[in-house]
């Protein structure tokens, strides 16, 4: 019986969580647990946050697309990656400033407890970046996969949402 941490042979018989949506297995597990099981990915995520590591999600070229709260800052790739995503350019409604000239803001701000990571990021020029953070308007990520904008109360008295 393998401890935890022991490695499986590759002519093992595949997780048999693979691809599970209740457990959130898959990927194979590469670890068994004390009772000589495979652990599932869920296992893995729970053990990494008790033991306060920092997970990291890398593109396909093995850039960091996704920091967590490891760093405040956005990195050069992860800029990237949210142009090819929101189009190259401030990504306000109606705003066409190139991505150069933009700035990479926090959608839930890094004091707030808010990630560094793609799913929490936006590109906004300085004009439209002041505006989000001084005259009341809220960006989210939106169930499409891409930020939506609801705008203060004096400028629309029903918040309706705008998507570029």
């Amino acid at each position: 019986m393998a401890g935890l941490g022991a490695a499986i042979d590759p002519t093992d018989p595949i997780d048999p969580h693979d691809g599970c949506p209740k457990c959130g297995g898959g990927g194979s597990a590469r670890y068994l647990g004390t009772d000589g099981k495979p652990i599932s990915a869920t296992t893995v995520r729970r053990l990494a946050c008790e033991a306060d590591l920092i997970p990291v999600v890398l593109g396909g070229d093995g850039q960091v697309l996704d920091l967590g709260r490891s760093d405040r800052f956005f990195q050069e790739h992860q800029r990237r990656a949210l142009a090819i995503r929101d189009g190259s350019h401030c990504h306000f409604p109606g705003c066409q400033i190139p991505e150069p000239r933009c700035i990479t803001h926090h959608m839930t701000a890094w004091d707030d407890g808010g990630p560094t990571d793609l799913a929490n990021g936006v590109l906004l020029c300085r004009y439209h970046h002041t505006t989000v953070h001084h005259k009341g308007w809220h960006v989210r990520m939106g169930t499409h996969g891409h930020p939506e904008y609801v705008p203060p109360e004096w400028t629309d008295p029903q918040r309706r949402i705008l998507r570029p």
